[in-house]
């Protein structure tokens, strides 16, 4: 049985850190890297370095692993999809 069938995750090995927690709540809003650089005022390349530790703890090769991983792990709430709405709605809205 996988953690996605009801069995309960595996914990994290290593706790993230408050930046790897800032950068994973803003991946889930559907920010970009560079978004997420310049919405931190942080190199891009900060940014990368982030996401790998991210991905390493979280035993994930990308970002679609990452976030499926996060929310069997309980590490995205709520708030994180009210951002994602609310993004999302910006988007539509400056595209249309």
């Amino acid at each position: 049985m996988s953690p996605g069938d009801g069995e309960p995750a595996e914990p994290l090995v290593e706790h993230l850190s408050r930046r790897e927690r800032e950068i994973l709540a803003l991946l889930a809003q559907g920010y970009t890297g560079p978004e997420i650089a310049q919405k931190l005022t942080i190199a891009l390349s900060s940014v990368r370095s982030h996401l790998q530790n991210l991905y390493a703890k979280l035993g994930v090769d990308g970002k679609r692993g990452a976030l499926n991983r996060a929310r069997q792990l309980g590490l995205l709430g709520t708030g994180i999809v009210l951002g994602l709405i609310i993004r999302l709605a910006q988007t539509a809205v400056v595209g249309y």
